[in-house]
């Protein structure tokens, strides 16, 4: 199935938090209330025409605006893209 957002708005995959440390040692998970307040875009609607936001580019969202959807068993973020504060180049 795919999904492809209206409006302003893009389609993220929250990424995931860092597990060990780099030294190596494995960190259980503690807390869920620590998620990441960036992800990768998955999808952008039609109507943004933004050359700095592509599909697969990292971006950072404040965390309170997205809303969490369910495709396939997989969970997603849609995030208007005034929300979207600013792209992450490695």
């Amino acid at each position: 199935m795919e999904f492809r957002p209206l409006g302003k708005r893009v389609l993220l995959k929250r990424s995931e938090v860092e597990t060990t440390t780099k030294t190596g040692i494995v960190l259980p998970n503690s807390n869920d209330a620590q998620k990441p307040s960036y992800g990768i875009i998955k999808s952008i609607s039609s109507e943004i025409n933004n050359s700095n936001l592509t599909v697969g580019a990292t971006v950072y969202f404040k965390e309170y605006k997205a809303n969490q959807i369910k495709v396939d068993n997989q969970e997603y973020l849609v995030v208007e893209l005034d929300d979207i504060l600013g792209v992450l180049y490695k």
